[in-house]
């Protein structure tokens, strides 16, 4: 059976919403693309997996582990929100079966699957920390939230792979080389660096979650997410999307007492980063301005809206959420860089954005934020 997406619409300016179609039509639009049929594969022995990049015509060049466990904790945060319904919990199951197949399929499962011929990718020749952290952290959310039951199989399996990336220093490195061959760049997503808070404390969580996780893997994760942030004082990553993903851990556990300790640093860092965006962009790198990157964006408003939520009236962060909300179709949901032609449709970007939609209009104390912090994408 032919391994498929759903196809999308063609994209027209009537389908798209405009601005002044308000975040809670824009955040419903994106709601209802991520349950729709585009995410997820939904036949073949593909089932269940959820896409990076998806083209105009609904078809995915290939399959992202790591997102199938963003994913996983999408729906678990939809959860949070509304409760488990039957469709959830069908989604949920179908990814945690693709992920069991992906995890025990090879000795060293891919980081990338390629549905068509291509090039070598040399993220396929080494095991990321990052990646095997997501999906660990899905299905224990996807678990407290009542739409799987974990299979044990796998959560052992995952476990496997991770005690992989455990070093000597007795903390994670980012990446292990699963090739003798294997020709792996020298960049930060190869290397240590305050983005691994995001991977450790995703551990941390799923240890909380599930006893069989073993307590060599805890360690490690307590041991890395310490160090990993206080490396954003001596070692700050110039790649704002790795930036945002070291904020990102500390808010996942704000009360650790390295999150505790980190926060003063950590909220100076988000305000120069806000104060380097122009006409709502915010820069790829802070070398450089680049091209823009609506992960990114949807990134700094749901940071924003947790950490400074006194700046989201504010005009270059208005301007941020504006943009946002300008480039979301309902038919095709958003596209990663809007410079990019032909267009690829996100997913991560899109689950990126929904939360950064709900985070910029709710009020800090209502219970929800709370639970975003738990279920950030």
């Amino acid at each position: 059976m032919r391994t498929r997406l759903a196809r999308a619409a063609p994209q027209s300016s009537a389908a798209r919403l405009q601005t002044g179609g308000g975040a809670d039509d824009a955040r419903a639009a994106l709601t209802s693309w991520l349950l729709g049929a585009h995410v997820q594969v939904t036949t073949g022995i593909h089932a269940g997996a959820a896409a990076g990049w998806i083209d105009r015509d609904g078809d995915a060049a290939y399959l992202y582990p790591e997102i199938t466990g963003y994913y996983l904790q999408w729906l678990a945060w939809h959860a949070a929100c509304h409760g488990p319904n039957d469709d959830t919990r069908r989604r949920a199951a179908a990814a945690q079966r693709w992920l069991l197949s992906w995890a025990c399929g090879a000795g060293s499962p891919e980081t990338r699957v390629y549905l068509r011929p291509t090039e070598p990718d040399w993220r396929n020749s080494a095991l990321f920390f990052f990646d095997l952290a997501m999906v660990m952290r899905g299905l224990a959310s996807a678990s407290r939230t009542g739409l799987i039951q974990a299979d044990a199989r796998l959560v052992d399996r995952m476990s496997e792979l991770l005690l992989r990336l455990v070093a000597h220093d007795g903390m994670f490195d980012a990446c292990v080389a699963t090739r003798g061959d294997a020709q792996l760049p020298l960049r930060w997503s190869t290397r240590r660096g305050t983005f691994l808070s995001k991977a450790a404390s995703g551990v941390l969580i799923a240890s909380a979650q599930f006893a069989a996780v073993p307590r060599a893997l805890q360690r490690a994760a307590e041991a890395t997410f310490v160090a990993s942030l206080e490396s954003t004082r001596r070692e700050p990553h110039t790649d704002t999307h790795a930036l945002l993903y070291g904020i990102e851990g500390a808010l996942s556990l704000p009360e650790h007492p390295a999150a505790v300790a980190a926060l003063p640093h950590i909220i100076r860092e988000l305000r120069d980063l806000l104060g380097r965006s122009h006409s709502a962009q915010i820069p790829e790198s802070l070398d450089a301005a680049g091209r823009m990157r609506l992960d990114i964006v949807a990134q700094a408003i749901r940071a924003t809206a947790l950490l400074l939520p006194e700046r989201t009236t504010q005009d270059n962060v208005s301007r941020m959420i504006r943009t946002l909300v300008s480039y979301i179709d309902p038919e095709l949901g958003i596209p990663f860089s809007p410079s990019e032609w032909p267009g690829q449709y996100n997913c991560w970007t899109a689950m990126f954005a929904e939360q950064a939609l709900f985070a910029a209009w709710c009020r800090p104390d209502e219970p929800l934020p709370a639970d975003l912090r738990l279920y950030l994408v």
